[in-house]
Formats: structure tokens, C-alpha cells, sequence
């Protein structure tokens, strides 16, 4: 499954503040961001060896500032549990997160492969509207 499905699920999860809680990975029915993220990717909000390592890419991308020797997947639960966090706070969190899988999944080529494509295709039907004027 691609990283941004999984992120747009893992926001759904936690879509309305009732939702999502800080300190837990899931504590009545509430999860944090990355119970969130265990929750759309495998059902549950416990760690997998798989969703952890999913998790590890994810915070990276996102690249929180973090504080000397910490990691960036501590960086993202620093910043859920912060008491300055808000809901929209990690709303928005997952939108960036959101754009940038969305934006390595689907790079965006160069102007000059975009020309080459361009001049390829065009070359093509010329060829097709040729042979099928003889």
C-alpha cells in the first residue's frame, strides 16, 4: 500500500478531536498520531516491526525539528504530546506528511524528459497520420 493511502486512512482515524489524544498510542478508543498510522496500516495501534520502520520513513520525511540526539520518530510523538499541540496542529501534520509521499510517489519530471516526451509523442501520430494518408 502506498505511504500516502496509509497516511490519508491513519488521518481519517483521528479526523475529529474526540479522536485523538496525546500520551498514548491509544488510550478509550483515542489515538495519537502514530496509533493512527498502526491503526490504517495494519488494524491495530500496537507496533510492528513493519509499521515501526514505516514509521521511522514517515518522520523523517516530515522532518520536525528535534533537540541533539533524540530521533525524528521522537520528534513526532514530542510534538503530538506537546501541550501547545492542537488538533489542527496534526491535521496539518498529516497534510504535509501527505504531500510529500504523494510527491515521491509521483515525481514530477524534468522539463527537458517532459519535452522529450512531448516531441516523442508528436513524432508518433505524425508518423500514424502519414501512413494513413497513403
Amino acid at each position: 500500500m502506498k505511504v500516502s493511502k496509509v497516511l490519508r486512512q491513519a488521518k481519517a482515524v483521528i479526523a475529529t478531536p474526540d479522536k485523538w489524544c496525546k500520551d498514548f498510542l491509544e488510550i478509550h478508543g483515542r489515538h495519537c498520531f502514530f496509533g493512527a498510522l498502526n491503526m490504517a496500516h495494519h488494524g491495530q495501534h500496537v507496533w510492528t516491526t513493519e509499521a515501526f520502520a514505516l514509521g521511522e520513513k514517515i518522520a523523517a520525511m516530515i522532518a520536525l525539528p528535534r533537540r541533539a540526539g533524540i530521533s525524528d520518530i521522537t520528534a513526532v510523538v514530542d510534538f503530538n504530546n506537546a501541550q501547545t499541540t492542537t488538533h489542527e496542529d496534526i491535521m496539518n501534520l498529516f497534510d504535509r506528511a501527505i504531500a510529500i509521499a504523494e510527491q515521491e510517489e509521483n515525481p514530477r519530471i524534468s522539463d527537458a524528459e517532459y519535452t522529450r516526451q512531448f516531441i516523442e509523442s508528436v513524432s508518433t501520430v505524425k508518423t500514424q497520420e502519414v501512413a494513413t494518408a497513403k
